[in-house]
């Protein structure tokens, strides 16, 4: 156990990781997936949403953990200079659980805080979305085919011939945002509709928390299906981890997750003592969580979409196209 100074230089350090992790998500979406068209906020709006998320998950373990007398270290954020800016953050755990119901419920505790707090990003942020439909299959079209439009002659024959099409990137929404799209605005979100940062932001929380709930060793969703059913825990994380690597075919992010786990040791489930069995407050917290994963699980993220087909001009004029969207054209999509 360290002593009282080491622990504060440990969350000094802490805190130091969070503030750099925090520049990180703001300056790589500043000079990534911003399009200019927003306000200069935006950038903050997405850090302090995503963040907020990932910040409220962590807490969620830490204040369990200590409740039920866990020893643990504070947690500490990555900062990553791509993809949205950090690999998340870690807690090093410095003791075993002493029951199932405590192992249950620090791993649970963190996914419901963080679904929570997203949920409600979702519900204030939504109604600020913007429609789109799809762009034209590349930015510029041939000038014989421009000229033939000018002149309502329609497009030449030789110009799908000719023609190199386009690839956006898709982003599915989970259930929950779909609900509650549909219980604020009246309708489900549209496959190339432009969301705030903040919700983008609440997209990642979403993400973040189901692929901590896969039900594999270490992982949040790993420690609850420990704590039911103990005895399974080994042999249930070589399934789901075959499971994952078959799910990379359609996206390849599950290759990326499995490895994570198996190269960080991450895949060995902790022991947990079988007695005393778990109480109704257990019970209740595991399917909750389960509730939780349904909500927020996408079996495909994120996907490539193929323009090979020009829309009609009219659908298309006056809309924001994925390729320049506010924000970006990852935070729009959800499956059809």
């Amino acid at each position: 156990m360290p002593s009282e100074e080491d622990g504060h230089r440990e969350w000094r350090q802490a805190l130091l990781w969070f503030l750099a992790t925090f520049t990180c998500v703001y300056w790589v979406y500043a000079t990534v997936w911003d399009d200019g068209q927003g306000t200069g906020l935006d950038p903050l709006w997405f850090a302090l949403s995503f963040l907020g998320i990932l910040a409220v998950h962590e807490a969620g373990h830490y204040i369990v953990a200590r409740l039920h007398g866990f020893e643990l270290s504070p947690p500490i954020f990555i900062p990553f200079p791509a993809g949205f800016g950090t690999l998340g953050a870690v807690i090093r755990l410095r003791s075993l659980p002493r029951s199932r119901q405590a192992l249950l419920e620090m791993g649970a505790a963190g996914p419901i805080a963080g679904a929570l707090l997203a949920f409600a990003i979702v519900a204030v942020s939504i109604p600020w979305m913007r429609p789109g439909v799809p762009p034209p299959p590349s930015d510029v079209l041939p000038f014989w085919f421009a000229l033939s439009r000018a002149l309502d002659l329609g497009p030449p024959a030789w110009f799908h011939a000719i023609h190199e099409p386009r690839t956006i990137l898709v982003f599915n929404d989970p259930p929950a945002l779909k609900i509650l799209g549909l219980l604020i605005t009246g309708h489900i979100p549209g496959r190339y509709d432009s969301y705030h940062p903040a919700t983008l932001g609440a997209w990642m929380g979403c993400l973040l928390t189901a692929t901590n709930l896969v039900p594999v060793g270490q992982l949040d969703g790993g420690h609850v299906l420990n704590a039911v059913h103990p005895g399974s825990a080994r042999p249930r994380t070589f399934v789901v981890l075959g499971a994952m690597v078959v799910g990379g075919w359609w996206w390849q992010g599950w290759w990326v997750f499995a490895a994570v786990a198996v190269l960080g040791g991450a895949w060995r489930p902790l022991p947990v003592p079988d007695q005393p069995a778990m109480g109704m407050r257990a019970w209740i917290v595991a399917i909750v969580t389960a509730m939780v994963f349904g909500l927020t699980f996408m079996p495909v993220p994120i996907e490539m979409e193929v323009l090979t087909a020009l829309p009609n001009a009219g659908e298309h004029r006056g809309a924001d196209p994925p390729g320049s969207p506010h924000p970006p054209p990852s935070t729009a999509a959800p499956s059809p």
